[in-house]
Order: C-alpha cells, then structure tokens, then sequence
C-alpha cells in the first residue's frame, strides 16, 4: 500500500522494529488479522485503533495468559483495545505451560509481519529480536489459514477460559515450494503438532557442513540427540544461547556432556534476552518464528515457523549470528 518494508528487521537498528510495525498497520486498508503473544507497546496500540476507526476489519488472537491486568503497571494495552472495542479471542496452549506464543499479523491479506518479536517494550528496548516482513503469496496465504483455524478454535475475551487445546493439526504448506539439498521443503509450518520438529530434524540430519544456532530457549531431548550425531560426522555446529534460559535446561546440560558446547549472552547493553529462535543450515537453509526448540512448542503451544532460501534473508541472518557469537561466553565465563 504504497510503503516500503525491508525483508527483515533486528532490534537495535536504527528506527527499531516497533516503527516498521506500525508503518504496516498504518498502511493497511481492509484487514488486519494478528496473533499477538503479549502487548505493551502503547504506538501499536494506538496504531490498531486507528485502523479501527478508518474502518479496516481488526481482529486478534491473543494469549489468554497475559490478558490479565498486571497489579503494577494496571490493566494495560489490552484493556485499551476491549475499550476500543476490538474484537478479541483468546487461546491457551495445552499441558501446564502451553501458550498462544505466536505474535504475526497478516495486513489486507496481502503483506505478513512475523518473527521472535514480542510486541513489547521489552523486545524493543532490550532484547535481540527479529521481524520480517513478507508479501509471498504462498506464505500469506498459509498464514491466514492458519490464522483462521485459530480464531475459529478460540473464545471471545470476556466469555470465560479459552479452549485448552485445538482439534485437529494445523495447516501444513502442501506446496513445498522451497528446494534444500534436492528435497522439497515447505515454507511454513505450524503448532501445535503441524510437524515443525519433524522438519527442524531432517534440517539437522540434511546438513553436511554448518549448523548456527540463535535460540532463546532449547530443551528438545530429539533435537539435541540429532545435533550431536551431526558433530560426530563432522558438521560444525554453533550455539547461541540465551544465559537465563540455558543454565535450566537438562538438554543443554547433555549436549555439553557429549563435547557439544553452547555459548551464552544476554540481551543488547546486558540487559533483556537474546530471544532469537533461529538457525541456518549449510548457510542454504534458513528457519526462524516463534517456535524455540522445546517439546513444548512441538506439542502445547501455537507457534509458527518459517523457512527461507533466499541468498539474502541467509546472509542478514548469518551476520546477525556472528555478531551475537561475538559478544557471547563460553558457559563459566
């Protein structure tokens, strides 16, 4: 709608990601369907009410966890837009700690705003973030299905708790219009149990040379069992781990013990997290989204993921984690 988006993003830049967001919310001029984990910054806020008021059709899947007025701060983002009257749904992920961990927007159908970031003061001031910004009509229109298969699972705000978990998989991309070391790859793919794992463990298995991994929380005992195996036939794997998450976990505990070691840094300026949840294989393959490397996120949670091979997206993303491989220590240090 006439703007110019770059094709991803990464907290700290200059103009952040916050404004790229609320240039396409802006922009759009029907439709705007978003699955938002949590909501603090009040220029998005403000932004999806605008929309509203010019008569473009706003719509929300949101976490049923963070709808709950914070005693500190009161009742927040969220209770401006049940003000506003935005229509609002809420989803719970399944287990004792699944969630509706997605945070996507969809605009006119045509143009898709995803990635790791929160729509958060946190994710914008803090943390080490990505967005990206898409117009691939096979990846929006996956999207909004899966979009679709959301709201039609969950409950308006208001109407008591959401349902726990959804009833049957998600969309899956029949397409595979992605080609990786001769195979047909999709470009997305969904939670809970759309196969995200099951593709991140033939990427693992598929790789031949370079692993790098930025991942804000790991704990998928198949995951870490297929990396190890990829060191011990000579694959270079790098880890980047966020250094609150990755001390409680058993699974990177095990890697270290099998000689795979992972290094751990903070958020930007020490402050915040390194709340990446990507990685590139063979520098060919890129996967990135909402989705962390747990059995949580395969099972529980709503979460998306999304796949790349554009020379391009690989490379931004490659000096993203070289960057952070930089500014990282060694587990100890």
């Amino acid at each position: 709608n006439g703007g110019s988006f770059p094709a991803y993003a990464f907290a700290g830049q200059p103009g952040g990601i916050a404004a790229f967001l609320i240039d396409a919310i802006d922009r759009t001029q029907r439709t705007l369907d978003a699955a938002v984990y949590n909501l603090t910054l009040p220029g998005v806020t403000d932004a999806l009410i605008r929309a509203q008021q010019r008569g473009v059709v706003v719509r929300l899947v949101v976490d049923e966890g963070h709808l709950k007025p914070d005693p500190d701060r009161g009742p927040g983002e969220w209770a401006r837009l049940i003000e506003a009257k935005v229509p609002m749904r809420s989803l719970r992920g399944g287990g004792q700690y699944g969630s509706m961990h997605n945070k996507f927007a969809v605009c006119d159908g045509v143009f898709l705003e995803s990635g790791s970031f929160n729509w958060t003061k946190a994710a914008e001031d803090n943390n080490r973030e990505n967005a990206i910004f898409r117009d691939d009509k096979n990846l929006i229109a996956g999207y909004q299905a899966y979009w679709d298969w959301m709201w039609a699972h969950a409950k308006p705000v208001g109407d008591g708790p959401a349902p726990e978990s959804a009833r049957g998989p998600p969309p899956t991309d029949e397409a595979k219009p992605l080609s990786f070391k001769g195979r047909a790859w999709p470009a997305f793919a969904f939670s809970p149990q759309g196969g995200t794992e099951q593709w991140l463990l033939e990427s693992v298995v598929a790789a031949q040379k370079t692993i790098d991994i930025a991942m804000f929380s790991f704990y998928s005992q198949p995951l870490a069992e297929a990396l190890v195996a990829a060191k011990g036939r000579g694959v270079k794997v790098r880890m980047v781990l966020d250094s609150s998450q990755a001390g409680r976990s058993d699974v990177v505990a095990f890697m270290r013990a099998q000689g795979l070691k992972a290094r751990l840094v903070k958020g930007r300026a020490g402050r915040g997290a390194m709340h990446h949840k990507y990685a590139i294989f063979d520098k060919e393959l890129l996967e990135n989204g909402s989705y962390n490397w747990s059995l949580n996120a395969s099972t529980n949670n709503y979460e998306n993921t999304v796949f790349s091979t554009t020379p391009s997206d690989i490379a931004g993303f490659q000096a993203e984690f070289d960057e952070i491989d930089r500014a990282a220590k060694d587990a100890g240090q």
